[in-house]
């Protein structure tokens, strides 16, 4: 029998000796106590057969027992995945639990409820829940809780398409879980540095109250002089030593915090990057649909009564001007990620274009010539015209590869 196992039989037994001695209030708390161990050992049949007895039990008499009773039979049919039945539970829980300032359990409650709506596909109402929990989560004041429902939210915002949102509860989990280790480390760099200078004054005073005893003791002779000089020097080397020590200490806490502040960083360019990625997608299938249009053009111009017709989609060809706003914010993105990269093209050739540029932050991203044809509306015929005349401007012979060029020319960069 395992610990669990044994924690469920000494329960039972004491729920039962409460019972039998009509103490029926804490024999309904002694069943509720038991919804965690038999939720952890997958057995939410157990709870929803003792449970029920509990809320008549609990009813008039004890409102947020009631609500906890109704909370657990959420747990145990959402385990179940029966979630509906555990929506509605969740709901008398909240009805129970409305005029009360509990907000912790308030939140818990709708990131249950979340949980439940992400399970069953609806995932705009399960990002709508986490923000629900996220306003409750203001009057707690717990910084643990905040970061536990910025993680809910990056997911839940995530699956609801919501990409943007995604992105600043991520960004707002990586700030906030970096301050809390941030004031973690600072506090122990205090510690070490008021122990250090603790240590200090000690010394001081040691060397002072060791200089008045030599004083007082000259008298005795000079072995018992050099005796109290030496051991002086011991302690003063012991000291040393310690606060080398607390010193080397120190400095490795300074660069934990300095790697983790790396590590932050990295994760932000990451994220940067797939945002990048994303951005040139969107450039490629908006080519596609411009594509698509100047064929449909095409094909009703070949019939001379359909003027207006061909005014409508020649309207809609507008959305081209869109495209320049698209590669300037794409521009912009690359530029944060890959700063000077435009400048050491540049200076490896003159009369660089805008198309020369464009094709080179498409190389640096390591895409095949059709994806670079797709972002960049040409044909694979117009890439490879494209990437000789680039070839010719950098003087890079036909033997060596422009991509490896590429990226040597901005690890070259990184290495100045």
């Amino acid at each position: 029998m395992g610990d669990k196992e044994k924690t469920v039989t000494m329960m039972l037994e004491c729920a039962a000796i409460y019972k039998e001695i009509g103490e029926d209030m804490r024999y309904g708390s002694c069943i509720v106590d038991l919804r965690a161990t038999y939720l952890e050992l997958d057995q939410p049949d157990s709870v929803l057969v003792r449970l029920p007895e509990i809320i008549e039990i609990f009813h008039g008499k004890y409102q947020v027992g009631e609500a906890a009773v109704y909370y657990n039979m959420g747990e145990a049919y959402k385990q179940k995945k029966d979630y509906e039945l555990a929506l509605a539970n969740y709901d008398k829980t909240s009805e129970l639990m409305k005029d009360l300032n509990w907000s912790r359990f308030l939140m818990e409650i709708e990131i249950s409820r979340s949980e439940c709506y992400t399970a069953m596909g609806d995932y705009e109402m399960a990002y709508q829940k986490i923000l629900d929990a996220e306003e409750i989560s203001k009057e707690t004041s717990n910084a643990e809780g905040t970061m536990n429902i910025l993680q809910f939210k990056m997911y839940a915002a995530h699956d609801a398409g919501r990409y943007n949102e995604s992105h600043e509860a991520a960004l707002d989990y990586i700030d906030l879980k970096d301050s809390l280790r941030s004031i973690v480390r600072i506090q122990e760099v205090a510690s070490m540095r008021e122990e250090l200078e603790a240590e200090k004054r000690e010394h001081e005073i040691e060397i002072l109250e060791r200089e008045a005893q030599l004083d007082q003791q000259k008298k005795t002779g000079l072995i018992i002089i050099v005796f109290l000089v030496a051991f002086g020097a011991m302690l003063v080397v012991n000291r040393e030593i310690k606060r080398r020590n607390k010193a080397k200490q120190l400095h490795e806490t300074e660069m934990e915090l300095r790697e983790a502040n790396e590590a932050r960083l990295e994760e932000e360019l990451a994220f940067k990057k797939r945002e990048l990625a994303s951005k040139a997608l969107q450039i490629a299938q908006k080519n596609q649909v411009l594509k698509s249009l100047r064929e449909e053009v095409h094909n009703i111009s070949l019939n001379a009564q359909t003027d207006k017709s061909v005014k409508e989609v020649l309207n809609t060809l507008k959305i081209e001007r869109s495209i320049n706003g698209n590669w300037e914010e794409f521009t912009r993105q690359f530029q944060e990620i890959n700063p000077d990269f435009y400048q050491q093209l540049s200076n490896k050739a003159e009369g660089m274009t805008k198309n020369d540029l464009r094709l080179a932050a498409l190389l640096k991203m390591n895409l095949s010539s059709k994806e670079i044809a797709s972002v960049l509306n040409i044909t694979m015929e117009g890439v490879k015209k494209a990437r000789q005349r680039f070839r010719k401007k950098l003087k890079i012979s036909s033997d060596e590869s422009l991509e490896k060029f590429i990226i040597q020319l901005q690890t070259q960069k990184n290495q100045t």
